[in-house]
């Protein structure tokens, strides 16, 4: 099995778990949670240099089930451009994860008795409260803050798998109180250890080896023949579980279209259903949508254009008929500057230089004529 194998695998396992919907669009495979907006589980898992029209396939797609677009890939040499290219269009780095898998040492099992499974109600409200109370903000031992939507995931899950095998909750006891939680998922023979916490009042007592190794205990008993966990490098949870029996086999890295973009592309394709909209450079400072393509008619096109700050260029036959719809625009035109308001109107002649930018996300409606080609449009 190869690493992007095993990502795809691994997405089928959150499947009913932390993702409702798996998308396949044979270059990429999408998983899309509900509940929880964050990019954990709202991702495109690729393994190639994706071109641009594949970009804005997965783009379009993540939009419209509104979440930031987010491509997921192995961290491997073949794949730097892809970092770079989507640097370019206006991603950044969200997250890297360290996949860490059991080296198959011997188990300590002289404690065991501790750890109970949860098979009731009142256990699971015992768990997700511990759960809760591991996930502080500013913890140095918890890159990964609080749990916020995630808790209400994992509850739902508990409700859904419990008593199939697919999904076990274990909680570790010290005396008669709750102290350190952890979850197994059972999947066509991967054990995925997750939600591992230790209150901080106990930490370097043991319980967080104790309730790991438990789980790994639990995946060999349940025929798994491999048992893995997602850290990231640097961060204390990765070398924790370096020292209690994991190596790290492979690294991913996610990258996320900046919320601005996202937002604003989802606003054009909720205004203007069926119609293109995009990134027009890649910088996530200039949305086009196409309102009348000039497809249609060659003559004429209607689009109407969000402005951040749109590069120079020119146009050598094209007129441009701008109309402010909302907020403000600072246009500028060879040497001149225009500044125009909501409801303003103007005319950009052919071969005038300008380029435009706004402080408020300017929406203006642009008819021109003859309608706008690749070719007609230079930028200088």
């Amino acid at each position: 099995m190869t690493n992007y194998e095993f990502l795809k695998k691994y997405q089928r396992l959150q499947e009913g778990i932390a993702i409702d919907k798996i998308i396949d669009l044979g270059f990429a495979s999408i998983g899309f949670s509900l509940k929880d907006k964050s990019s954990f589980w709202n991702l495109a898992i690729v393994n190639t240099v994706v071109n641009d029209s594949q970009i804005a396939l997965i783009e379009d797609n993540l939009i419209k089930l509104q979440r930031n677009p987010t491509i997921y890939f192995e961290d491997r040499p073949d794949l730097s451009p892809l970092a770079n290219l989507l640097e370019g269009k206006g991603y950044k780095k969200s997250f890297a994860d360290a996949w860490q898998f059991w080296k198959g040492e011997v188990i300590d099992e002289s404690h065991f008795s501790s750890v109970k499974k949860v098979d009731s109600e009142e256990m699971l409200q015992t768990y997700l409260k511990t759960f809760n109370e591991c996930y502080l903000k500013d913890d140095p031992q918890n890159p990964y803050g609080e749990l916020g939507e995630y808790l209400q995931t994992a509850e739902d899950a508990w409700h859904k798998h419990n008593g199939t095998g697919r999904l076990e909750y274990f909680i570790a006891y010290k005396a008669d109180s709750p102290v350190a939680v952890s979850a197994l998922t059972n999947f066509e023979g991967l054990g995925y250890i997750s939600n591992v916490g230790t209150l901080p009042g106990v930490r370097g007592e043991g319980f967080g080896k104790l309730i790991t190794h438990y789980c790994v205990f639990r995946s060999i008993e349940n025929g798994n023949t491999e048992h893995c966990l997602a850290t990231e490098e640097g961060e204390y949870p990765n070398e924790f579980y370096k020292r209690i029996g994991f190596e790290t086999r492979f690294n991913a890295l996610a990258y996320t279209k900046d919320q601005r973009s996202a937002r604003i592309l989802n606003e054009l394709k909720s205004r203007y259903p069926g119609k293109d909209a995009y990134d027009l450079d890649g910088r996530g400072m200039h949305f086009v949508c196409e309102v009348e393509p000039v497809s249609e008619h060659p003559e004429y096109d209607k689009a109407v254009e969000v402005m951040i700050e749109s590069r120079p260029h020119k146009h050598l036959k094209m007129v441009q008929n701008y109309t402010i719809l909302r907020g403000n625009l600072e246009l500028h035109l060879d040497d001149n500057i225009i500044k125009l308001k909501t409801g303003d109107k103007y005319t950009v002649l052919p071969n005038t230089v300008h380029w435009a930018k706004s402080d408020n996300e300017c929406w203006v409606e642009i008819y021109s004529k003859p309608g706008w080609t690749k070719e007609d449009h230079i930028i200088v």
